[in-house]
């Protein structure tokens, strides 16, 4: 299911089929949070929060989601974690500036690439696939970095 799709069933008030979804963002935020310190319980309820402002913007006829649904949680999740901090008077400047952040940001574009990449080899011949496959398979089984200019 795409992002859109699981907006347009907000939109539509089908929230239990988009919930479902949005819910297996949950464990990289509880992991996030957790590692700043925080509780599971914290975390669930940031990671529940994060979803109710995803709900409230997604009825907005004017939201437009500029970002995968995952980072946008993500995002939203690390800000409501930061004002819960700052109400404790805990320190927040390395919570908003570090490398967990960027790290599931490009965990994330690597799979989301993968699946586009997966999607389009679906949509090849048999001929064209068996091609690839074969390309790829034998450029690592041999170790060798076949460019483009290289083959």
């Amino acid at each position: 299911m795409t992002d859109q799709e699981i907006i347009n069933l907000i939109r539509a008030q089908k929230e239990d089929k988009a919930f479902v979804k949005l819910y297996k963002n949950q464990r990289a935020v509880v992991k996030y949070i957790k590692s700043k310190g925080g509780s599971t319980e914290d975390a669930q309820d940031v990671f529940q929060e994060a979803l109710l402002v995803f709900h409230q913007k997604c009825k907005k006829p004017d939201f437009m989601l500029t970002s995968s649904i995952a980072t946008y949680l993500f995002s939203v999740a690390r800000f409501l974690c930061s004002n819960q901090l700052s109400k404790k008077g805990i320190s927040t400047a390395n919570l908003l500036n570090d490398d967990f952040f960027a790290e599931f940001n490009n965990d994330f574009e690597q799979e989301a690439a993968a699946k586009i990449a997966e999607q389009a080899i679906k949509q090849l011949g048999q001929q064209c696939r068996r091609l690839l496959t074969l390309f790829y398979l034998e450029t690592k089984k041999n170790g060798r970095n076949n460019s483009v200019n290289g083959i």
